[in-house]
């Protein structure tokens, strides 16, 4: 997805902050509420790929958006939205909470390689657990 691009009339794209395996996600402004959001879009498909492997992976993409949507967990992100914008040239995108702050592997680096205090472990730890066990 370009930068500052503008899904469903609604998502405007502000910056990229992750890649995964299925998608990327963007950093994105809400215009209809005025907040920033995070969205994830599904990688585009080369064209060698056959049109099954394309529904699969679409298929499991929204998979994988009703399943967060379906939970309710401080430890997890909160969906807001999910749609398809391939009428537009877009792709297949989740709307989610956007979530400021450092990961576990920004608090590993800003540690230089040292171990992390005993407390801060157990407190991730605790709280990753936390969240495991409520998508159980």
């Amino acid at each position: 997805m370009a930068e500052s691009r503008l899904i469903q009339g609604r998502y405007r794209s502000l910056d990229l902050i992750g890649r995964g395996g299925m998608g990327e996600v963007w950093r994105a402004r809400d215009e209809s509420l005025g907040r920033q959001v995070a969205v994830k879009c599904l990688k585009p498909v080369g064209h060698d790929q056959d049109a099954h492997f394309t529904q699969v992976l679409r298929e499991r993409f929204r998979r994988e958006a009703r399943v967060a949507a379906s939970l309710q967990h401080r430890g997890v992100t909160v969906v807001h939205d999910f749609g398809d914008d391939s009428a537009a040239g877009g792709p297949l995108y989740l709307v989610m909470e956007l979530l400021e702050g450092r990961n576990l592997s920004q608090l590993m680096e800003d540690n230089e390689a040292r171990p992390l205090p005993v407390d801060v472990v157990l407190d991730v730890a605790e709280q990753m657990a936390a969240a495991l066990a409520f998508t159980l």
